[in-house]
């Protein structure tokens, strides 16, 4: 799922052997390349043709991911269409979790605080 310019020559020849079977594989390696595009250019204008061809493939897999984007589809074209990220609060919620992680039910909340303000 690399970008073209940062694939290797061996991912380049996979690549092109999975592309060159026709049917599910082709069909797979097409779709997914297809949606990374589509999320990394930020184009959610593309994504109803998008969906409409991964419900319509035979691939199940690919379908009931389509078909739960095409459910929150609105969070989805917010998410292409934003600046704005969640990143770094996620990144914040997760430390606090790693520090609370050893400590759950034996420290006490002084401790954990002192953790939290004053990392190491």
């Amino acid at each position: 799922m690399r970008r073209e310019a940062k694939r290797s020559e061996k991912e380049q020849a996979h690549l092109a052997r999975l592309q060159a079977h026709a049917g599910e594989r082709a069909e797979a390696s097409t779709l997914a390349q297809d949606f990374a595009n589509l999320v990394r250019q930020r184009q959610p204008d593309t994504l109803a043709t998008w969906l409409e061809r991964a419900i319509a493939s035979c691939l199940q897999p690919l379908q009931s991911f389509a078909k739960g984007v095409r459910e929150d589809s609105t969070a989805v074209q917010a998410g292409g269409t934003l600046s704005w990220s969640t990143g770094p609060v996620a990144g914040q919620i997760n430390r606090l979790k790693m520090l609370q992680r050893p400590r759950y039910g034996r420290a006490h909340i002084d401790r954990l605080r002192q953790r939290v303000l004053l990392p190491t």
